[in-house]
C-alpha cells in the first residue's frame, strides 16, 4: 500500500532553473504571504504563540517522515542517500519549533526562539538565495523543498512579529549557544556514522572525511586541499563556513532587531494618536 502510494506521488517535471519564473514568483508570492499573516498575528496569545510553533513544527515533522519514506521507496536503501537525513541546518528549527510549542515562556525557550529568529532564518532565505539544493526535477521533492524552507522563513517571522525575540542585541549570544550544540551534535553524528562504503553522514555539511556541496564553500574546499591535504583544508574550510554562519546570523539578527524596534515604535505612535 505505502509502496503504490509512493510510485504514484513520483513524478518526473523538467527541474526549474535558479532564478527562472517558478523560482521568482514562488519566492515572491511566499514572503508576501507570510510577512501578511505575520503582521495580522503580531498580537497573538501567549496561547496562540504556542499552537502556531507546534502546528508547525509537526508540519514539518510529518512532511519528513513522508519524505524518508519516499525516498526509501523509490530509490530502494541502498540509493539512500544519507545526506537527507533530518540533522541539517535547515531541520533543526524542525525539533526546536516542537520544543519551543511545548514550552511556557522561560529563559531557554527564549534562547531557542533567538535561535529561530537568526540561524534559522538565514538557513531558509539562503536557500532561496543559491537554490541549487531546492530546486528538482521530482515534484515531490521540489514541493518539499521549497514549502520547508519558506516555513523555516515564517517561523523566524513569525516570532519577530510577536515580539518573542531580539529584545536587546547582545541576546544574539543565546543564538550561538544553541548552534554550538547543533554543529557538536551534527560533528558527532558525522564521526560515529562514516564509513567509506557510503562515506557516512555529512549533517550540517560539515564532515571531515567529505567535501561540501554548497556553492563558495567547495571552492573553499578545493583551494584549501590543493595546498594543504584533505584533512587540514576540509578542517580550515569547516571553520570559515561556522564562522560564516556566525556572522550571517549576527547581520539577520541585527536586521530582525530594527524590524521589531520599527513596529514598535509605529504601534506607539498608533496608540498615542488614538
Amino acid at each position: 500500500m505505502i509502496n503504490y502510494i509512493m510510485d504514484k506521488t513520483e513524478v518526473i517535471i523538467n527541474k526549474p532553473s535558479a532564478y527562472g519564473l517558478f523560482h521568482i514568483l514562488f519566492m515572491i508570492i511566499s514572503l508576501a504571504i507570510m510577512i501578511t499573516v505575520c503582521y495580522l498575528m503580531r498580537k497573538s496569545s501567549e496561547k496562540t504563540f504556542r499552537i502556531v510553533l507546534l502546528s508547525v513544527g509537526l508540519l514539518l515533522f510529518l512532511g519528513e517522515i513522508y519524505k524518508q519514506l519516499y525516498y526509501y521507496y523509490t530509490i530502494g536503501v541502498e540509493g539512500y542517500d544519507w545526506d537527507i537525513f533530518p540533522f541539517q541546518l535547515c531541520s533543526v528549527p524542525m525539533y526546536i519549533s516542537i520544543i519551543v510549542g511545548c514550552m511556557k515562556k522561560n529563559k531557554v525557550r527564549d534562547i531557542l526562539c533567538e535561535y529561530l529568529v537568526s540561524i534559522g532564518f538565514l538557513g531558509g532565505i539562503m536557500a532561496y538565495l543559491e537554490p541549487s539544493g531546492i530546486l528538482h526535477g521530482d515534484l515531490f521533492k521540489l514541493i518539499h523543498s521549497t514549502v520547508w524552507h519558506a516555513l523555516l522563513i515564517f517561523i523566524a517571522l513569525y516570532i519577530l512579529f510577536t515580539k518573542n525575540a531580539c529584545g536587546i542585541i547582545k541576546n544574539y549570544k543565546g543564538a550561538l549557544i544553541i548552534l554550538g550544540f547543533v554543529v557538536l551534535t551534527a560533528t558527532m553524528l558525522n564521526v560515529i556514522f562514516y564509513s567509506k562504503h557510503t562515506n557516512g553522514f555529512n549533517m550540517c555539511y560539515i564532515s571531515p572525511f567529505r567535501n561540501t556541496p554548497l556553492a563558495v564553500f567547495s571552492s573553499f574546499d578545493l583551494f584549501f586541499e590543493s595546498h594543504l591535504g584533505f584533512y587540514i583544508g576540509r578542517i580550515i574550510s569547516i571553520l570559515i563556513y561556522i564562522i560564516a554562519l556566525i556572522l550571517g546570523g549576527f547581520v539577520v539578527y541585527i536586521i530582525s532587531y530594527f524590524i521589531k524596534y520599527l513596529i514598535s515604535k509605529k504601534q506607539k505612535i498608533a496608540t498615542s494618536q488614538n
